[in-house]
């Protein structure tokens, strides 16, 4: 007995208490844990297994302390003493344990024969029919745990216990969170579980496989099962999609570099896998993902391959799990950097694509580009390499023919390329009365936009103005700055419009399959810019940040504020807990009346507005401790990350963001139908032009055809490029900030309107190396993802709370039988739990409250008992077709034997 007080044994076979001991010094044992030992041992005997072997020693651990005892795989294999034996010894709790004495008065015990002979010589005979059979068991990993250290080979020296769920921390601080996370590192793990949420420090290298191995590991199986991955996210998302028969969504978030991208492609590639029914489908979808990174993404100061706008994938499912189809959104493009980017950035992916990719194949002079690069808007930057550029050209070009674009629409996106890398090159003169210098490249765009070269001409130099004397129209001159305006202006919006052109084309190609197959469940997977805090920062940054302080405000309201809210509802007894709350962030920037954004609006809508002014109203703010005036145009801004400086040069131009009327009626002159569509087409709150179809393109000469009938509003869901507020081009000119405001509603529409699942990704370090584990910046991040207060929730929270009415119609079969009658109440609720002789819970007034693993532990048990109940089905369905293709032969048989006695 001098053993009471330590955690020694083999994982698959230690009694709960035996593991606590561990993590809490004032618990000890007695010889009863032997007793429980006796009952794995009984199982793995008719199993071939203990328990858990399927999975690492240490999450065995934890699996043992968190899930109801476990039991015989096929109990009704056994006899019932022999059930009831287990059952005995398995009991949890060590005080309604029985000690080896009552054990030895079972009647399984006392009915063994007093000569064992015969039982040997059968289990002799079995082990000898095995080794026969060449089906020798395999032992799991033998492992031996002694005071936080773990030994898989006994020649070996013991290793510490590393956890790959940080909930399972008994004592946590950012720096033991911290020594895990980097123990994981070196060992080649960069995903860490926290409860249900993902942990992901980017590696800069290959430290992890996602080939189709790893891929079938994680397909329909319990967390608990495999090591933390990617693919995990995705096939809990999965599985609760067809248990729950709700929309899920995916949301991946970080700073800049911190590799979100690289895992939402993973993702969509593991959803794909576990749902595949139609490989030319899953291939078409793979190759969305490579369209949008070249038209989407850039190089910028903290990342080579930098995502610049918001995308939202809808991955659609039949309603037997399969994937149907997809519905794509893209949100808050960084049009800007089209014509304006910061010294060593890049432009989008796709303009160097272009060039380089035409180059090698000599179509240059089709599309009006000449040798040299002499582009104003192909900045060189320190990733700019020909040869990739032209390979991952042809990348593209095969992915938008193999999603169906025809050559007629490949090559209008190609067309509106180089017309805006000619519009870059056009040069004013004349101060006060602009002209422009050279005419080639108002040529060229002419020629590849196919509109009027002189009406292209006048609306670059010319606007329109209604005299308030007259009430008449008037010719006006623009000056030259306001020409260099314009022309940056059309060419930002080309781009705009190609991308939604591609987005739009993306879903009317991808949605027949929705159609034959059916979408009833939908998994929503958002990737999105990552927070940025550069040496300069201008308003570009600003919305980038800004849309990270709202998805962490979703987390916050998510993982926190809601969750004590129902504490308070339901009459549940937690402690409150402290998280920082970044409301006071959003409403400096979001507030309806003295909001940034609102002063920002204020002054773009003021023909009289600047920065100078816009200066003078935020400056009024400084009160507040968010905000501090560095100099004259500079802020520093207390953003979740930490603070941020901001240079408010060119705010209020850049949210005006305004292309001329006139510019906009010579581009719907075009006799390119597609691109005659982008600017007579309405626009979305959003600032996205809308998708209108065929059969509307062909009526567009009829533009007053009346109102909209009712028929077009399953277009309008099918595409998900229609919203209610429409609006005109040219009548209705919105701010940027305000196309940001509504993308921001959107967004959030999109995240509660569904069941979240968080990625929290962390990048290793500032410079890309595969090697380093940059602790400080590490520990900083740590810290704004809240992840102790996380850990602290899910330890002692609850973070699944069900009506009692959704969890007995979800689990009821699960403990009941299927002639039981079962009303939708509390007491059923309570005893469904009972028994299943879980543990951890609570029962409120209207819900009931679960820890993350006893969601884990139902959702399990789920699976496994369909998975049985399908396979009975399965068999009573053959079986009944048999039986009828036997009575269906006998019948003619008998028939003609009657005939003929006839």
């Amino acid at each position: 007995m001098d053993k009471r007080n330590t955690a020694v044994g083999t994982p698959y076979w230690m009694a709960p208490e035996v593991i606590e001991c561990e993590q809490k010094q004032d618990h000890d044992y007695d010889n009863r844990a032997d007793v429980w030992a006796l009952g794995i041992v009984a199982i793995e005997l008719a199993d071939g297994d203990p328990p858990y072997a399927d999975i690492h020693p240490v999450r065995a651990l934890f699996q043992i302390i968190r899930n109801p005892p476990p039991c015989l795989k096929r109990a009704s294999d056994w006899t019932q003493d022999f059930v009831d034996f287990i059952a005995e010894c398995l009991v949890k709790t060590p005080d309604h344990r029985p000690v080896i004495l009552e054990v030895i008065e079972h009647p399984f015990i006392a009915n063994v024969p007093e000569d064992s002979a015969e039982v040997r010589k059968l289990v002799l005979d079995e082990r000898q029919r095995l080794l026969n059979l060449n089906q020798r068991p395999e032992r799991p990993t033998t492992a031996i745990a002694r005071q936080g250290y773990i030994k898989t080979d006994r020649r070996a020296a013991p290793k510490k216990m590393v956890v790959d769920d940080l909930a399972a921390l008994e004592f946590f601080n950012d720096e033991i969170i911290l020594e895990n996370l980097y123990s994981r590192w070196t060992e080649g793990h960069i995903y860490t579980w926290m409860a249900d949420i993902l942990i992901a420090v980017n590696p800069f290298s290959e430290k992890c496989k996602y080939d189709e191995s790893v891929q079938v590991k994680y397909k329909s199986k319990a967390r608990s099962q495999n090591d933390p991955h990617i693919f995990a996210i995705a096939d809990r998302a999965h599985q609760d999609m067809m248990h729950n028969k709700e929309h899920q969504t995916i949301i991946l978030s970080g700073e800049s570099g911190s590799g979100k991208t690289y895992n939402f492609l993973q993702l969509v590639s593991q959803l794909c896998h576990i749902g595949c029914s139609n490989p030319g489908l899953i291939e078409k979808i793979g190759k969305v993902c490579t369209v949008l990174d070249a038209f989407g993404n850039a190089v910028t100061q903290l990342n080579a391959d930098a995502t610049r706008h918001t995308r939202y994938f809808d991955i659609t499912f039949s309603k037997t799990g399969k994937v149907s189809g997809a519905i794509i959104w893209l949100l808050m493009l960084d049009k800007f950097r089209v014509t304006e980017r910061a010294r060593g950035e890049g432009n989008f992916h796709i303009f160097y694509y272009l060039y380089d990719g035409l180059s090698q194949s000599s179509r240059l002079a089709r599309y009006g580009l000449k040798l040299g690069r002499k582009y104003h808007y192909l900045a060189k930057h320190t990733y700019d390499n020909e040869v990739t550029n032209a390979q991952k050209f042809n990348k593209v070009e095969e992915a938008l023919q193999i999603i169906g674009f025809t050559e007629r629409e490949i090559h209008t996106i190609y067309l509106v390329l180089a017309a805006i890398l000619n519009i870059g090159n056009i040069d004013f003169t004349g101060n006060d009365k602009a002209s422009i210098v050279d005419m080639e490249p108002v040529k060229e765009v002419s020629r590849l936009l196919d509109i009027d070269e002189k009406k292209l001409t006048w609306a670059l130099c010319n606007y329109c103005e209604v005299k308030a004397s007259t009430k008449q129209v008037e010719s006006c001159k623009k000056t030259e700055i306001d020409a260099e305006l314009s022309k940056d202006a059309l060419a930002r919006t080309l781009y705009s419009r190609v991308v939604d052109f591609i987005v739009n084309s993306i879903n009317s190609k991808l949605s027949m399959t929705r159609l034959v197959f059916g979408d009833p469940f939908a998994i929503g997977v958002l990737d999105m810019f990552g927070f940025e805090a550069n040496d300069h920062n201008t308003f570009e940054n600003l919305l980038v940040n800004v849309a990270n302080e709202q998805v962490q405000y979703f987390y916050n309201q998510y993982i926190f504020s809601w969750e004590m809210q129902d504490y308070a509802e339901e009459g549940i007894p937690v402690k409150n807990f402290t998280f920082p709350d970044n409301r006071h962030i959003l409403e400096l920037f979001l507030a309806k009346n003295n909001g940034i954004f609102a002063l920002m609006e204020d002054e773009s809508r003021d023909s009289q507005g600047n920065d100078t002014s816009l200066s003078y109203k935020v400056k009024q703010r400084v009160t507040q401790k968010q905000i501090q005036q560095v100099s004259e145009y500079t802020y520093a801004i207390g953003h979740y990350v930490g603070r941020v400086k901001y240079d408010l040069h060119g705010f209020v131009h850049k949210n005006r963001d305004h292309i001329s009327v006139e510019l906009i009626q010579t581009m719907r002159k075009s006799a390119n139908e597609h691109i005659r569509a982008m600017f007579c087409n309405k626009l979305t709150k959003t600032g996205n032009v809308t998708y209108e179809g065929e059969d509307a393109m062909a009526k567009r000469k009829k533009e007053n055809s009346g109102p909209q009938k009712k028929g077009d509003k399953r277009d309008s869901r099918r595409f998900n490029t229609k919203s209610k507020g429409q609006m005109s081009q040219t009548r209705h000119v919105q701010t940027l900030g305000m196309n940001f405001r509504y993308s921001l509603i959107e967004l959030l529409y999109k995240l509660t309107n569904s069941q979240p699942h968080f990625v929290r990704c962390i990048r290793s370090n500032m410079d890309n190396s595969g090697s380093i584990f940059d602790r400080d910046m590490i520990k900083h991040q740590l810290k704004y993802h809240a992840i102790c207060d996380t850990i602290k929730i899910r330890q002692q929270g609850f973070s699944h709370r069900i009506p009692y009415e959704e969890f007995l119609r979800r689990y009821q079969f699960l403990a009941f039988e299927f002639d039981e009658t079962v009303d939708m109440t509390k007491d059923n609720a309570r005893l469904l739990l009972v028994r299943l002789k879980m543990e951890g819970w609570a029962i409120g007034k209207d819900k009931v409250f679960l820890k993350y693993y006893n969601e884990e532990f139902l959702s399990r048990l789920y699976e496994t008992s369909v998975k049985k109940i399908v396979k009975i089905q399965a068999m009573m369905r053959a079986y009944m077709q048999k039986k009828k293709m036997k009575q269906g032969k006998g019948g003619p048989a008998a028939g003609a034997k009657k005939g003929e006695a006839d």
